[in-house]
């Protein structure tokens, strides 16, 4: 789930929309689509189909951050 937070949420979107909004305006569209498109299955779904319909796969999902990510950028870190 950090991956998801720090990367997608926070990283691609919420960063670079500070940093210049005119030119990532469509980091701000991804980031309003995803949160309203993730309270629509919470609501219509309910809190269990959420957590493992919606943030589950995420979670997953972002776990490349730990696998690849990080250790290419660490140089002294290396991947099995």
């Amino acid at each position: 789930m950090f991956g998801y937070l720090t990367l997608f949420i926070y990283w691609l979107n919420v960063k670079s929309y500070i940093e210049s909004p005119k030119k990532h305006f469509d980091s701000l569209l991804a980031l309003l689509l995803h949160l309203s498109v993730g309270s629509l299955v919470l609501y219509l779904y309910g809190p269990v189909i959420f957590i493992f319909g919606w943030c589950f796969p995420f979670f997953l999902a972002s776990q490349w951050v730990l696998i690849f990510f990080i250790p290419s950028t660490i140089s002294s870190c290396k991947v099995l």
